[in-house]
């Protein structure tokens, strides 16, 4: 699917609009009503604040909705269809906004670019997997799974703390398969092999489950303090 030729964007004469995405399947538990009530007093406050400013200019948002009643979950599993459903609607319909708001599933949002040829601006509150990092219209609102991967790589490398006086070079990461989709995508990452993090330490073991867990917890030879959970 290639929207780029088919689709006016609407963005000109000093009005720009924002296409929200409003999924069924969603990283976040909150319901649909809460996220347009949330985008709709951000809009009001953007629009204050140009007129503060003497900035002469309108943001608006409009909102497409999924309506197949084939998706009954309300997490991410099968975000990756109602996305590209909802990106066949705004085809169908030939006109978006000057930014996409949503989807906050790492499948789907991946899915967009991979399939759709995609190259609007994207902004998403979620879409924290690796195969999300370095995609250029993409703007992520929370911290994704790479930036977390470093951040644990620095600390295990810091040397000059009350409580750390030691650099690490081992790591367990817990997973208990019942994660929520942020913490799954980053405990994914801190497992892949190819990640910063891998690359970095010397050991590393995936516990899976909590007999695991305890197994190591209370081993006498383990290879390592830091867990990641």
């Amino acid at each position: 699917m290639c929207l780029n030729n088919e689709v006016i964007q609407k963005c000109n004469n000093g009005t720009y609009e924002i296409s929200v995405l409003i999924m069924k399947n969603s990283a976040f538990p909150e319901p649909p009503v809460k996220l347009e009530s949330a985008v709709r007093q951000g809009v009001k406050i953007v629009n204050r604040h140009l007129k503060d400013y003497g900035i002469n200019a309108t943001v608006n948002a409009s909102f497409i909705r999924t309506e197949d009643a084939f998706y009954k979950s309300n997490d991410c599993r099968s975000s990756t269809c109602e996305g590209l459903d909802l990106l066949r609607r705004i085809f169908n319909k030939k006109e978006v906004g000057c930014v996409l708001m949503g989807p906050s599933c790492t499948y789907s949002t991946f899915q967009m670019y991979l399939d759709a040829n995609f190259t609007y601006p994207m902004i998403s509150a979620g879409s924290f997997g690796l195969s999300c990092d370095f995609k250029e219209n993409l703007t992520r609102l929370m911290s994704p799974a790479r930036k977390l991967t470093h951040f644990l790589v620095d600390f295990w490398k810091i040397n000059n703390l009350s409580f750390k006086t030691s650099p690490w070079t081992t790591a367990y990461v817990f997973k208990n398969n019942n994660e929520s989709e942020d913490c799954l995508w980053y405990l994914n990452a801190l497992e892949a092999g190819v990640s910063y993090f891998s690359q970095e330490l010397s050991f590393k073991e995936v516990l899976r489950g909590k007999a695991e867990f305890q197994k190591i917890l209370m081993d006498q030879d383990r290879k390592s303090n830091g867990m990641k959970t």
